[in-house]
């Protein structure tokens, strides 16, 4: 006869149904934190697709994306998009994009394009097709692909660029970075920037890379710069525009290193010739409206001294004034007059050309030099140690008053002397 079964107490099986609910309600709250963590409605799964060799797996679709950077409180980026897809290395890629750079002061950069990979633990995307960014001063850009990092400090294009600035400016590179915190352009590869037509005074700058500072309103160009306003021309290595509130109107021009130009022999009644000019360095002054400018001041160095050339219609001859500084005077299209300082020098020459017979030349400390109304070097006021010489004549003084269209000449002081190969002559 079997033994009978012992009974089981009560509280025992009381606390296994404890038990057993207990876990049950444990599972139940981890299955709602990990609904919590994702959110009340689940992102659309991708459906299976056919990937590339090398392309991450897509881990989560969705319509819409919308997510803003923050550093010390302080909104770095905004990045939105109409539809997203994120892979397993954490990278979002988005269509139809939006993405907004805040500056320190409040203003923004706005960045569209038709596709973009956002990558959030780097703080950074790369924009591609049909990319325009547009931004303060009504400043326009569009590319092919931008690439923001920095955490939305910094903008770059490896691909060409083109861009508007004021409504007034427009130009194109072929690689282009923009620090957003300073409001520094950098322009890079066969730079060009030019007013729109239909501008007063036509004007295009072109080099080799350039940089735009929006806060200084200035234009620099490095490489082999050419400056071309109206019908005025200037090259050189590099070059300084700083610019009015209206982009299109320049202030001022600050160029070094192989200077050389024309100021264009308009304005006056009758033709004139153009003077034409050779530096280490330049300085210019435009008028208030920017369609000319009304001084020009020129430094020689490295054993070049700066240089004045003009030509007489009459003769044909070239006429040229050298020194280690000429200060110019612009008036209505054409130099009106030079001051030199620091061994100038005074010739003119057979030809069109400096390589020509030399006709008569004059030396000294300092010179003033006048411009008839052809625009050709006219009337030269000589001081300091003067030595003039004209064919086998002579002629050491301290100051000399030159009249080249009439070909006469007055000497004072010092004694004059005069030397020739008749004889020796001395004057007061």
């Amino acid at each position: 006869m079997p033994a009978p079964r012992a009974k089981i107490p009560l509280f025992i099986r009381l606390r296994k149904a404890l038990l057993v609910l207990a876990v049950v309600f444990i599972v139940a709250l981890f299955g709602l934190y990990r609904l919590g963590r994702q959110g009340l409605t689940q992102p659309e799964v991708a459906e299976p697709e056919t990937l590339e060799p090398g392309e991450a797996e897509t881990t989560t679709r969705s319509k819409g994306f919308d997510y803003t950077q923050y550093q010390d409180e302080r909104r770095v980026f905004r990045v939105r998009g109409a539809t997203y897809r994120a892979d397993k290395e954490g990278l979002a890629h988005l269509e139809d994009v939006n993405i907004e750079l805040f500056r320190a002061d409040g203003e923004s950069y706005q960045a569209i394009s038709q596709r973009a990979t956002y990558d959030q633990a780097a703080s950074s995307a790369v924009l591609e097709g049909s990319v325009q960014l547009a931004g303060p001063d009504d400043l326009k850009l569009w590319t092919e692909k931008l690439s923001v990092g920095e955490e939305g400090d910094r903008v770059s294009s490896s691909v060409p660029v083109r861009f508007e600035y004021q409504d007034a400016l427009v130009g194109d590179a072929e690689r282009m970075r923009v620090e957003i915190p300073a409001e520094l352009f950098l322009l890079q590869g066969n730079l060009s920037i030019r007013t729109k037509p239909g501008s007063p005074t036509p004007m295009e700058l072109r080099a080799d890379r350039g940089f735009l500072e929006q806060q200084e309103r200035m234009l620099r160009a490095e490489g082999d710069v050419r400056l071309d306003h109206g019908a005025d021309w200037l090259q050189c290595t590099r070059l300084s525009l700083y610019l009015a509130e209206d982009a299109d109107v320049l202030r001022f021009v600050r160029a070094k290193w192989a200077v050389e130009g024309e100021v264009a022999g308009a304005g006056g009644e009758g033709p004139r010739t153009p003077v034409a000019f050779t530096a280490s360095g330049l300085s210019g002054l435009f008028s208030s409206d920017g369609k000319q400018l009304t001084r020009l001041e020129l430094e020689g160095g490295a054993g070049q001294p700066a240089d004045l050339r003009t030509r007489d219609l009459a003769t044909g001859h070239l006429r040229r004034v050298t020194a280690n500084f000429l200060n110019a005077d612009l008036g209505g299209g054409g130099v009106e007059g030079a001051q030199a300082s620091g061994q100038v020098r005074i010739a003119e020459y057979a030809g069109a050309e400096p390589t020509g017979e030399l006709v008569r030349e004059g030396r000294a400390e300092r010179a003033k030099a006048t411009l008839g109304a052809s625009g050709s070097l006219s009337q030269v006021d000589l001081d300091g140690a003067v030595d003039f010489r004209e064919a086998a004549v002579r002629i050491t003084s301290n100051q000399a008053q030159l009249d080249l269209d009439a070909g006469k000449a007055d000497f004072v002081g010092g004694p004059v002397q005069v030397v020739g190969d008749r004889g020796e002559l001395k004057a007061p």
